[in-house]
């Protein structure tokens, strides 16, 4: 079986990013009661070089040296570009074939389409490959604050989870970055909720509806959790029509989808807009 350590791919490849500041001022406002807050992950507890986890926002620029250096390690014979082509085609497939099952956002498992892509069949050997080629491609760093704003939230009893789109190696990057005190320490196990294993990505209810049935284990009701996410349609609208209480995360310009809508707009779906996790603290 290949060997490999996936916290030694991330080390490799962990280079320090810092926000971009974004021109959108703070609006807080106060929700007593909140038992829980739920947060998406790239773009909001850590930064995203790309903005997001999504085979649309690869971006190869720069990268093809390293990539290319990937590929003749996992002695995979086609090009930089021809693989994105091949790893996007395949991505299309599946969506289209989960699509025809009722899945109305469909989410793809990477290793699965790396698989097929480039003829690996050991699966842990497959999963070190798509972690570096993540890794290169969507680099990734802490967001300033995550680790207060959790430790703070663990202090006051009030339970932390996560909706994201998301692959098998999101909660090792977390815990690399965030660390382990931190995650999974300051979060509830039972209130994760990783795209990648239902098949399903946001915006779809699916996996909000997932966590409210959930949080009701809690005796938690949906207006007693503070949704925190940094895109208005994959995020806020959704967690909105769930009956959270919203906080657009506008930290990171990279990361902000405010999806061409207006403040007026943004704030009848967004209870509160957040330029620092920190902001929290006045939330709730």
């Amino acid at each position: 079986m290949y060997k490999c350590d996936f916290v030694d791919i991330i080390n490799k490849y962990s280079t320090p990013l810092y926000p971009v500041k974004t021109d959108v001022s703070p609006v807080l406002k106060r929700s007593d009661k909140i038992k829980c807050v739920i947060f998406d992950v790239y773009g909001t507890l850590i930064i995203s070089g790309s903005g997001d986890i999504s085979a649309n926002q690869v971006n190869l620029s720069g990268s093809e040296e390293r990539i290319e250096a990937l590929l003749k390690r996992y002695s995979i014979k086609a090009d930089t570009e021809e693989l994105h082509v091949l790893f996007k085609k395949r991505v299309v497939s599946i969506h289209e074939n989960l699509k025809k099952q009722g899945v109305d956002v469909p989410e793809v498992d990477y290793p699965d389409v790396w698989k097929s892509v480039t003829g690996i069949t050991d699966r842990k050997k497959i999963e070190c490959f798509t972690l570096e080629y993540e890794m290169i491609t969507n680099p990734v760093y802490e967001m300033p604050g995550a680790k207060n704003i959790l430790s703070f939230l663990k202090k006051r009893s009030i339970l932390a989870g996560i909706i994201s789109n998301a692959q098998f190696f999101t909660p090792v990057i977390l815990e690399y970055l965030l660390g382990k005190e931190i995650y999974p320490g300051c979060f509830d196990q039972k209130l994760i909720f990783l795209s990648y294993k239902y098949r399903r990505a946001k915006p779809s209810e699916y996996i909000f509806n997932k966590a409210v049935e959930k949080l009701s284990d809690f005796t938690i009701s949906p207006h007693q959790v503070l949704y925190v996410g940094n895109d208005m349609k994959s995020d806020i609208i959704p967690a909105k029509k769930c009956g959270f209480k919203t906080a657009l995360f506008a930290g990171d310009k990279r990361s902000l989808r405010t999806r061409g809508m207006g403040i007026n707009e943004i704030l009848k779906n967004s209870d509160n807009i957040i330029t620092e996790l920190s902001q929290i603290k006045v939330c709730i």
